[in-house]
């Protein structure tokens, strides 16, 4: 895993546990929590993809 997927790994877990939580006063801020995850999810998912592309493709089937 990179530093990069690291980060946004770590930083989706901390937004999501504000939405498990119920860490939000009002529905706008619920609405931009949701779409801050959101974000965090696309841009993880095609960090790990370039992760995952850049690897020797030998070492993934093995």
């Amino acid at each position: 895993m990179t530093d990069k997927c690291y980060q946004l790994a770590k930083d989706l877990l901390e937004i999501s546990g504000f939405i498990y939580h119920h860490e939000y006063s009002s529905f706008e801020q619920l609405e931009e929590l949701l779409k801050t995850e959101s974000k965090l999810m696309m841009l993880l998912a095609l960090e790990i993809k370039a992760d995952v592309n850049g690897r020797n493709k030998r070492y993934l089937l093995d």
